[in-house]
């Protein structure tokens, strides 16, 4: 039974991909005709990725991983933290949400240095800000 989740688990990684690469992909990317990368590069590499690999997964599996409750626990956690905090982005705002965001997330992987905390929850969603609207002259949710 568990190899059969887990052949499952690759065909739904590699299912992803090709509905990232063929749908989502190309009608939330942007559409440019100037620069040598285009912004869709990035996340069509990573796409044609998680195809590969879950087609690997899938096909050549070699063995069975076990999840212990708390760990599955921890990462519905994170997953329903991060939702949160991408619908608080989406409705008031970038700057409201990615620090939550930054935040949550350092928070669930058991950061509790306050300086990393500062610099991750803090700083790096100011730098990104900083960076794409009034450098780049592009909008954040």
């Amino acid at each position: 039974m568990l190899n059969i989740l887990n052949r499952l688990q690759g065909a739904v990684v590699a299912l992803g991909g090709v509905v990232l690469y063929f749908f989502v992909i190309p009608h939330h990317t942007e559409v440019v005709d100037y620069g040598w990368v285009r912004p869709q590069t990035l996340p069509a590499i990573c796409a044609v990725a998680l195809v590969l690999f879950g087609t690997i997964d899938a096909l050549f599996l070699t063995g069975g991983v076990s999840l212990p409750s708390s760990e599955a626990a921890r990462a519905a956690l994170f997953v329903v933290l991060t939702g949160g905090a991408l619908f608080a982005m989406d409705r008031l705002g970038y700057l409201a949400g990615a620090f939550a965001l930054a935040l949550l997330v350092m928070l669930t992987v058991g950061e509790r240095r306050p300086g990393w905390i500062a610099l991750g929850a803090l700083a790096a969603p100011a730098v990104v800000w900083s960076i794409a609207v009034p450098l780049l002259g592009r909008t954040l949710p």
